[in-house]
C-alpha cells in the first residue's frame, strides 16, 4: 500500500504475508460453517426427504 509521508515521498508499507493471514481466516471461517452444517444435516435431510416424497409420491414413486 502506497502512501504519503510528512515530506512528499511516496512510501510503500510492507505488506508481505497478507494474503496467507487471509486465507487463514478464511478457511477457518469455511472450516466452522462446514462444522455447522454437519450438525444438523440429520434434521434437514429428513425434512428434504419428506417434503420431496410427499410432493413426489404418486407422481414419481407410486405406492
Amino acid at each position: 500500500m502506497a502512501f504519503r509521508t510528512g515530506g512528499g515521498k511516496i512510501s510503500r508499507r510492507n505488506e508481505q504475508g497478507m494474503n496467507t493471514a487471509e486465507y487463514a481466516v478464511g478457511t477457518v471461517a469455511c472450516c466452522g460453517f462446514a462444522c455447522v452444517l454437519w450438525a444438523i444435516q440429520d434434521l434437514y435431510s429428513d425434512l428434504v426427504r419428506g417434503l420431496f416424497g410427499n410432493a413426489l409420491t404418486g407422481w414419481v414413486w407410486p405406492l
